[in-house]
């Protein structure tokens, strides 16, 4: 037994010895990485909604911008590690102090947030935001200065008691730009002359494209084809362009006076789709832009509607079509961009309308077809645009000792609300539609009202026995890419455990934006589900919303749906506010002052500082710990737990404060010129203790050693 305890102390003392020397003997040889260095300029970053470092990455990253021409910065960052320290006793002499507002990641239903100023910050700070590669940008035509200006979107926002109205910031100028021009980027085109100023745009798509600015060539090349009824009307009787409607269609067309003293066509239903057409002969140019328009005036009801095609001679075709709500009974221009995608389309064929469902009359006047043609004048791009990086506001705000609140404060109105989200108004189809038809059998439905309703008097019932029932509603509303919006439904299981809905957005570019989901309802009270829809696409003009009962044939599932809601919820700018504060005479560079490391061992360096003249951080990059002690050389006096801090998120870093070691407790060496000399020591108190642990085996082995050796003699 006694031979085994000293083969185990035999084995220890081995790697006792392994250590030591690992730890310190050939340490010395060791060319240190990470060297302790004095930070020359100091930043303090805080989140008002998190205390978590990673959730500020536009402040991490403005922040390691400081870095990259001086590698003596220093970082401390508000987070878990940080909340009881001493930040008052460094927040007066910070070059830099960062405070986030609000957190994408943490959508709070009030969009509130609070920053607890316990530490007294009274700097007047600088409301700024971080523009990023993929931020949206409003394009607003300033017909002054004739520049297409790139606008950052001021926001209000409640501070404490106070009502904050930030105003927009230009960040980018196209100058010389003509009111009558086209802005083509991408497939997103602009015509200025009816722009009104309220495009939303992800950043990342007009810097990674060029802007080709197209100026006016033709008129109207349609000018010579009877364009305003001045030679009569286009056919001589008004046509049913929806014929499959029940009962005879009551619909009539005329020529009437306009107010420039010529003819306008005047075309009326009560029932169904009244419709005139017209063919003109073109010659469209597939590296040109054309601009098509026409005057309307609404007399009775409120929806506009035209349809056109282009055709070429081996028949290929390009359509569009649009229908719209007249605001008032007023005179109005229609403008739409065309770009034509088939080659050498040599016919245009015109409709308008006064598209009657049977629920209204609908009279509408039209007059001065148009198609005017544009070509390329130049192209441009984004030189000299910053993007990932900081800019101001030109707005100040101070903060207030204790807690203070931050709310942007949104509204809650519903924008579906003119178009039966509730099925107050009856449902959506006359009867379920088959979204799985693919399945085998005859599908079993069932959809009709429901008096059970959380909002008014009606919900939806759905149900299927072995298909995937639907029920879909489209709602004509804008929905812009620079707003997060609130979607929520009720809904209610009654047989069955799956609920399932999807939706897409879709505007006027071809592009489209889609969501499914499923989820088990598994409780049988009626419960809310509520979501946030961040759009990616640009002027989303309509929205599809899809209700399921999704049976598969293994179980019937029946579904209650009530009060769908898409509110505004918050303006994505909001995300990217930060406060700031710049003092950069407060810790100036002292670039008389030198720091000479000397390491013992990769656990214990010592560290001589000359010329100092103000209180500074002393930065070791090595990752954090509170082993991690900074003590005088003679081991005197050791630097405050709470004045040790995680910087940069990694290493350490202990405030060295003049006044408490030169001044207060005359530690340091004093020079003619009135700055000090002093002399530290960075050492990790963990490995101090695992040394000592080694040399105690080390002497046990010896004196075992002495005590056989005795024995033997």
């Amino acid at each position: 037994m006694k031979i085994i305890v000293r083969k185990i102390i035999l084995v220890l003392s081995v790697l006792t010895l392994i250590g030591y020397v690992s730890f310190g003997v050939v340490s010395k040889k060791i060319n240190f990485i990470y060297q302790p260095f004095r930070a020359d300029h100091l930043s303090l970053a805080f989140t008002a909604t998190d205390s978590r470092a990673e959730q500020v990455p536009y402040l991490l990253a403005d922040i390691k911008e400081l870095k990259n021409g001086n590698n003596s910065t220093g970082v401390i960052l508000y987070n878990d590690i940080n909340k009881q320290k001493n930040l008052s006793v460094i927040a007066s002499m910070a070059d830099d102090i960062y405070i986030s507002l609000f957190n994408q990641s943490q959508l709070t239903d009030d969009l509130s947030s609070k920053f607890n100023n316990n530490i007294n910050i009274a700097f007047p700070f600088d409301l700024r935001f971080h523009l990023a590669h993929d931020s949206n940008v409003t394009l607003k035509y300033d017909k002054v200065n004739q520049s297409l200006n790139l606008v950052y979107k001021g926001q209000t926002l409640q501070i404490n008691d106070d009502l904050k109205s930030f105003d927009d910031f230009v960040i980018y100028r196209l100058p010389g730009i003509s009111p009558d021009s086209l802005i083509k980027v991408g497939e997103l085109v602009v015509n200025l002359a009816t722009y009104p100023n309220d495009l939303s745009v992800p950043l990342d798509q007009l810097t990674s494209q060029s802007f080709e600015i197209y100026r006016s060539a033709d008129q109207n090349l349609l000018v010579s084809q009877n364009y305003s009824f001045e030679q009569g009307r286009w056919t001589p009787q008004v046509g049913d362009c929806s014929a499959y409607l029940p009962g005879d269609a009551a619909i009539k067309m005329d020529l009437i006076g306009n107010p420039s003293g010529g003819q306008a066509l005047k075309i009326s239903s009560t029932n169904h789709y009244a419709c005139t057409f017209k063919p003109f002969s073109v010659s469209l140019n597939t590296n040109l832009l054309y601009v098509f328009s026409f005057d309307y005036q609404n007399l009775t009801g409120d929806e506009i509607r035209y349809y056109l095609y282009l055709k070429n001679q081996i028949d290929q075709t390009q359509e569009k079509f649009d229908s719209f709500n007249a605001q008032d009974r007023n005179w109005h221009k229609y403008q739409t961009v065309i770009k034509p995608t088939i080659d050498q389309a040599d016919e245009m064929t015109v409709y308008v309308y006064a598209p009657s469902e049977g629920d209204r009359e609908i009279t509408n006047v039209y007059d001065n077809f148009q198609l005017g043609s544009y070509v390329l004048d130049r192209t441009v791009t984004l030189e000299g645009l910053k993007t990932d990086t900081n800019y101001g506001t030109n707005n100040v705000v101070t903060l207030k000792v204790g807690e203070n609140n931050f709310r942007f404060p949104r509204t809650t109105t519903n924008l579906l609300k003119d178009f039966n989200p509730s099925f107050e108004q009856g449902l959506w189809d006359q009867e379920a539609g088959d979204c799985s038809n693919y399945l085998d059998g005859k599908p079993q439905f069932l959809m009709m009202s429901d008096i059970r309703a959380t909002d008014g008097e009606k919900s939806l019932r759905l149900s299927s026995a072995n298909h995937f029932a639907c029920t879909i509603r489209s709602f004509p509303i804008v929905l812009t890419s620079d707003m997060l919006y609130k979607l929520s439904f009720d809904y209610k299981s009654i047989e069955g455990d799956k609920v399932q809905y999807y939706y897409t957005i879709k505007n006027d570019f071809g592009q489209v934006q889609e969501k499914f989901d499923s989820f088990e309802g598994l409780d049988p009270a009626w419960q809310r589900f509520e979501e946030i829809i961040d759009p990616k696409i640009v002027d989303a003009n309509n929205f599809d919303f899809y209700f399921y009962a999704p049976s598969d044939g293994s179980v019937k599932i029946t579904n209650l749906y009530d009060n769908l809601r898409l509110e505004e919820f918050a303006p994505k700018e909001i995300f990217s506010y930060f406060l700031y504060f710049n003092q950069p005479e407060k810790n100036s560079n002292n670039n008389s002052s030198t720091i000479i490391i000397s390491s013992d061992s990769i656990w214990r360096h010592a560290v001589d500082l000359k010329n100092i003249n103000s209180s500074f951080l002393l930065v070791y990059p090595e990752q954090y710990d509170d082993s991690w002690k900074l003590h005088t050389a003679q081991n005197t006096f050791t630097i405050a737990d709470n004045l040790h801090f995680e910087i940069d998120g990694h290493g350490n870093g202990w405030w060295i404060s003049v006044f408490d070691l030169c001044i207060d407790k005359k530690i340091c060496e004093q020079n003619a010129d009135g700055s000090y000399n002093m002399s530290l020591v960075i050492e990790n108190t963990k490995f101090k203790k695992l040394q000592l642990v080694f040399f105690a085996l080390l002497f046990i082995e010896f004196i075992i050693l002495l005590f056989s050796y005795g024995k033997r003699k």
